[in-house]
């Protein structure tokens, strides 16, 4: 999960961070995507000529939506309810790419356990609230914190998987050995990452530039996922 930590909430740039800035420098041996009108990419997952062709190939679902994570730890279902910690951990919640400082958490937060979801099915019952993080801990704050309510009550995330309308994953790294799990529809998908590659029309897009499904995986604009069961 190192390179996925580094692109959601792990490192200090709130932008994806596989486009190339004005004043990086290029380290020997990486490789870009020019995306046209100055704009580039780097290459993060390095594919096979094989990976290549059961990339597109692959039979599973492509799937878009905003990610979002919560904290968690051991123990955590029958908890005082008014307890501020662990509303912090399963009942407030953020998009996955918040930085860790925007969050004014107590700083051993970071060191937990991340919950990665998705929102699924029928979620007009729920109410999405949200508010900015104050500045605490030492920390600047500004952050977008979520919450969620239903029937006027706030609800956890937790809960809200056991109702079928949160669905928790897991990112899957792809290697020549597991490449059966790209006809595994019931268990895995492709989460496209808005930010970097938009999917319009069958086809894949990096800025206004159309690009086949392995250049999106090969950025990080698109992930291969895994649907897990909360343990």
């Amino acid at each position: 999960m190192g390179l996925f930590n580094k692109l959601f909430g792990r490192g200090e740039k709130d932008d994806p961070s596989t486009e190339l800035s004005e004043t990086e420098q290029l380290k020997k041996g990486e490789i870009i995507i020019d995306a046209g009108d100055d704009q580039f990419f780097k290459v993060i997952r390095s594919l096979t000529d094989q990976q290549k062709e059961s990339i597109e190939k692959s039979t599973i679902l492509l799937r878009t939506g905003q990610l979002y994570m919560h904290y968690w730890t051991k123990n955590l279902e029958n908890k005082n309810r008014e307890d501020q910690e662990w509303q912090n951990k399963v009942m407030f919640f953020w998009k996955a790419e918040e930085q860790f400082l925007k969050k004014s958490l107590p700083p051993i937060f970071e060191n937990f356990e991340h919950k990665y979801f998705l929102f699924v099915g029928d979620t007009s019952k729920i109410t999405l609230k949200s508010s900015k993080a104050l500045p605490w801990f030492g920390m600047p704050g500004l952050g977008e914190k979520h919450v969620c309510e239903m029937n006027g009550e706030q609800i956890t995330i937790p809960e809200l998987n056991k109702m079928g309308l949160v669905e928790y994953v897991e990112q899957v790294s792809l290697t020549n050995d597991n490449l059966d799990v790209l006809t595994k529809r019931e268990d895995y998908f492709f989460w496209v990452d808005e930010r970097i590659t938009s999917f319009r029309n069958g086809n894949f897009y990096l800025k206004d530039k159309p690009v086949l499904i392995d250049i999106a995986y090969s950025i990080g604009g698109i992930h291969l996922f895994k649907k897990v069961i909360l343990e």
